[in-house]
């Protein structure tokens, strides 16, 4: 059987061999399935945070080019939309139904991405027990509650 001609897929710009790798046909074209896939997770993260407000058009158009012209991958992309929204729980108002924020955000993502991998090297290794400091429970005696005394402002005869 002959080889089949390489194809490009449409997410990350790579040939690929239709034989070697798993792939989905979308239409007329191929791709990759590990990029369909991280697409498919970038949509569902959009229109979890977004709501109503979610564009796919938008979303997927942004995606093409971040990946051909800002040299980004799609993977990097999600995580990059992970940190601004899950963990720094930015505002979504100015999002307007796309993902335009990750150009602006993506060293700040690098740098946090560099600093999670730096705290996991420095506690490879180590168990949790190692950080737990054992504090004893001391009982003290209780200081007697008294009852506040009533002050006569006038006697009655």
């Amino acid at each position: 059987m002959a080889k089949l001609a390489p194809v490009k897929c449409p997410y990350c710009g790579q040939s690929f061999q239709r034989e070697d790798t798993e792939f989905v046909q979308i239409g007329r074209r191929y791709a990759h399935k590990s990029c369909v896939d991280s697409v498919e997770q970038i949509h569902q993260l959009m229109q979890h945070v977004l709501g109503m407000g979610y564009s796919k058009t938008k979303v997927e158009s942004q995606i093409k080019n971040f990946v051909s012209k800002e040299g980004m991958t799609i993977n990097s992309i999600y995580k990059t939309l992970i940190y601004w929204y899950e963990v720094k729980h930015s505002d979504t108002s100015q999002a307007n139904g796309g993902i335009g924020i990750v150009p602006y955000v993506y060293a700040e993502y690098l740098k946090y991405a560099q600093q999670q991998s730096a705290n996991a090297e420095l506690n490879k290794g180590k168990n949790i027990k190692d950080f737990i400091i054992e504090t004893k429970n001391v009982i003290g005696k209780a200081t007697p509650i008294t009852k506040p005394r009533h002050v006569k402002f006038y006697e009655l005869d």
